[in-house]
């Protein structure tokens, strides 16, 4: 994320939360009057409690930035993983691979092996089940 967009969005930020921060403060009906009788603890109370209220704040815009930059990550590696894998197939099953053509022709051989010995059993078996048929005639 370039370091402008960065800048402008907590720029942007800070002006959302001055002008929520103002209409709270005007919804409320809340004058802001000065007292004299504050005492440390009262103070330290609502400096802590403001500060908890901040930090809830900044967790939930931390958090939302989080789920933002993984699902653009997400969808970058998604996109990268598809054309990568996708030219590496095209290269590597295309008909100028000589590797994938030897594999090819070797597989076909191997069929016809296979299906050879297949026929051969086959017509193996049928002829012991004839000659059994004529030596023996009741079977």
């Amino acid at each position: 994320m370039p370091k402008s967009l960065i800048v402008i969005t907590a720029i942007i930020l800070l002006l959302l939360g001055a002008a929520l921060m103002y209409a709270i403060e005007a919804a409320s009906g809340l004058t802001f009057t000065r007292t004299q009788n504050l005492t440390p603890a009262e103070f330290i109370t609502i400096v802590l409690s403001a500060l908890g209220v901040i930090l809830a704040a900044m967790t939930l815009m931390i958090g939302a930035l989080a789920i933002i930059g993984w699902n653009s990550i997400q969808s970058r590696v998604e996109r990268k993983v598809d054309e990568s894998s996708e030219d590496y197939l095209k290269r590597r099953f295309s008909d100028d691979d000589e590797e994938y053509q030897q594999f090819v022709e070797d597989i076909k051989e191997d069929v016809r092996v296979r299906l050879l010995a297949f026929t051969r059993q086959f017509q193996r078996e049928i002829d012991e089940e004839d000659e059994r048929e004529q030596g023996d005639p009741d079977a």
